[in-house]
């Protein structure tokens, strides 16, 4: 979660063009991909490589959501 955080307040990358962000993001999920899926052997991650640019940003943040918002209801 500190990791999703920490790239969420990039202010440089914001300042990025999508396809940066979007493969920093890409990099992340591929990070977490595995923890979320011990944490819940029901996820399966999509898979967004084939996604570039904005469609691709949009697409891991989504994503992202799907994945996170499980772990962000238990918590609350």
């Amino acid at each position: 979660m500190t990791a999703v955080w920490r790239l969420a307040q990039d202010r440089e990358l914001l300042a990025a063009s999508a396809s940066l962000q979007a493969a920093e993001w890409q990099k992340l999920m591929g990070r977490i991909q595995p923890w979320l899926a011990q944490s819940d052997p029901g996820v399966v991650g999509t898979d967004l490589k084939r996604l570039t640019g904005a469609a691709g940003l949009q697409a891991m943040l989504e994503e992202l959501m799907r994945f996170l918002a499980p772990q962000l209801t238990v918590a609350a």
